[in-house]
């Protein structure tokens, strides 16, 4: 019989210390062996006994404020046997009496088995860590006094913290007048990281403040670094990039782009050269440092997946991961209800997967739609770093474009856009649909994620998960069916806070059951339609299965009736006209998921 208890040291230790060999090969969790040298405790432990034999572990550690992570390890031979379950509920159970908003979990991405019995709890993807090395020894690095010219030719110079350090104490400031100047740097900088747990919190003031003077040393200078070992960039007397030994890679926003994190991974790479280390080894989830790592000769030799579970203690939806590697834009409040993936694409790859979408291509146009759906790389492609505006493994971004005289059939258009869907591809009824969306403010605009019913429309029946036509404040849902299409009274609006509007982050989510559908944005609800409401005013046409569309209207019939706008264009003014001429007008995607069950 599985027993599970608080851990107690050093009385557990060994049974622990077992379980770990077991189940991770001595690697990858902390090990119970290092916990009592530790300044950084867990807050609470569990270990679920099979009589004197270790069955699982589980630590609930808090990382910050409301923040909790946790570490869940199950023997390998006691899996599939309600183990993992067990502690999980403690977890669960213990962590709102601390306090605790959101929980958060790491996981191999190679580990199918643990994500999916995490997922199918409520725990949600939020974003993806790359393990990379270097072997040094095989490491180029001749371009280093080329990438130092470089950043030069920008005013920019190399230098390391030992030597910041001795100009400072010359010039009679001391050490910690560097540190400070450190201090604000990595905040900059971390503001452009992503948060691998975006809780509703994050825009409270100070939610992510920089770290403390001494966690900050620790950081840059790990056990056993030396401070000739971290290169700073530096402009002027600021400081704009650092990288060393053990110590992570961090560019000030406005320098990224300019060549500075290649510089400074190059100057790490030949200091690493010239004092016999073997190899270097580093982590990150930024689109832009991965791929300056990769052309460096850095490989990947694994992926984390970091995941976040907001408590419903909190008042809020379930969203978190374990396993041995440590189980620990703003990616929602409200991720999909819990249940098993069908379909997921985060558009990480280096062009759109065909396998999932279908690009389509129209000569002709609906709804007195000002624009003609073209496939090419201008109006749907994928995008990365800055671009990708805080999408932490990349964003799928779908352009407008004025392009006068396009040929349609039988008339010409002067904007060409782009629209996907999964159409013969992925086609499910029933479930939860949901998409991370940032959208542009712009008159007329008309972006969309929607559902519809292979066949005749309206009869199969659509579903409009998101619906904006270019103001910011709100975004509506609708119901499409025979008896209740075009003007249909199964609708409604959204208005969002005014700091946290349409040109952010949200996710837009339908959970689609035999009985209703309820939409949500982020944790709102924004409408729910019950089979009763449907047949009000017509046959109920959500038995059928459909498939999911993204794309970018301009203009017509929906956008005219709120803006009133005729000319130059029905439904799109001259501002916004001159807004898709400077290439602004755009609607990226971070993620789309389908679950069914839960």
């Amino acid at each position: 019989m599985i027993d599970v208890r608080p851990l107690l040291l050093p009385d557990d230790a060994g049974a622990a210390l077992a379980l770990f060999d077991a189940a991770c090969g001595g690697a990858g969790a902390q090990r119970p062996d290092s916990w009592e040298a530790e300044d950084d405790r867990p807050t609470r432990r569990w270990l679920a006994a099979d009589g004197p034999h270790a069955a699982g572990y589980a630590a609930l550690w808090r990382v910050r404020d409301r923040r909790f992570r946790i570490d869940a390890i199950v023997h390998p031979a006691r899996r599939r046997l309600g183990v993992g379950t067990r502690l999980l509920a403690t977890l669960v159970d213990a962590a709102p009496t601390l306090g605790a908003m959101t929980l958060q979990a790491r996981a191999d991405a190679r580990d199918a088995e643990a994500l999916g019995f995490l997922e199918r709890r409520g725990f949600r993807e939020t974003m993806r860590m790359h393990r990379l090395e270097l072997a040094v020894a095989d490491a180029d690095i001749a371009p280093l006094a080329a990438a130092e010219a470089r950043i030069a030719a920008r005013g920019l110079r190399l230098t390391t913290l030992a030597g910041e350090l001795s100009a400072a104490a010359r010039a009679g400031r001391g050490e910690d007048d560097v540190w400070e100047r450190l201090r604000t740097l990595y905040g900059d900088v971390q503001e452009g990281w992503p948060d691998p747990d975006p809780a509703p919190d994050d825009d409270a003031p100070g939610a992510r403040q920089p770290p403390a003077a001494e966690r900050l040393r620790q950081i840059l200078l790990p056990a056993g670094a030396s401070p000739d070992g971290l290169f700073l960039a530096v402009e002027g007397e600021r400081y704009v990039g650092f990288a060393g030994l053990g110590a992570p890679t961090g560019v000030h926003p406005a320098r990224r782009n300019a060549g500075v994190a290649t510089a400074l991974k190059l100057r790490v790479m030949a200091h690493a050269r010239a004092h016999g280390v073997p190899a270097l080894h580093t982590n990150t989830g930024s689109g832009a440092m991965l791929r300056v790592n990769e052309k460096l000769g850095w490989r990947r030799v694994g992926t984390e997946v970091r995941l976040v579970r907001v408590l419903a203690a909190a008042g809020l939806t379930m969203l978190a991961a374990a396993g041995c590697a440590g189980a620990g834009g703003r990616a929602g409040a409200r991720a999909p209800a819990a249940g098993d993936v069908v379909f997921f694409d985060d558009f990480d790859g280096p062009a759109l997967d065909r396998s999932k979408w279908g690009v389509e291509v129209w000569r002709t146009t609906v709804n007195d739609e000002q624009q003609a759906y073209v496939d090419e790389p201008g109006t749907i492609a994928l995008v990365r770093g800055i671009e990708a505006e805080g999408a932490a493994n990349g964003a799928l971004v779908i352009r407008a474009q004025h392009r006068p005289g396009v040929p349609m059939e039988g008339f010409t258009l002067d904007f060409v856009s782009g629209r996907l869907d999964t159409r013969g591809k992925m086609e499910f009824a029933y479930g939860t649909a949901a998409a991370r969306i940032k959208l542009t403010a712009g008159a007329g605009l008309w972006p969309a994620f929607w559902a519809l019913g292979t066949g005749d429309w309206p009869a199969t029946g659509e579903i409009d998960i998101m619906e904006n036509v270019g103001e910011p404040d709100w975004a509506s849902v609708a119901l499409h069916g025979p008896g209740y299409s075009g003007d249909t009274p199964l609708f409604n609006r959204l208005y969002f806070p005014p700091a946290h509007d349409a040109t952010a982050w949200h996710v837009y989510s339908v959970e689609w059951r035999p009985d209703g559908l309820t939409f949500r944005v982020d944790d709102a609800v924004a409408y729910r339609a019950t089979r009763p409401m449907v047949e009000h005013y017509g046959r109920w046409s959500y038995d059928n299965p459909k498939f999911l569309i993204l794309n970018l209207a301009l203009g017509g019939a929906y956008p005219l009736k709120t803006n009133g706008v005729r000319t130059p264009y029905p439904g799109l003014p001259a501002e916004t006209v001159q807004l898709i001429k400077d290439g602004r007008a755009r609607m990226l995607v971070d993620w789309v998921r389908v679950t069914r069950g839960g």
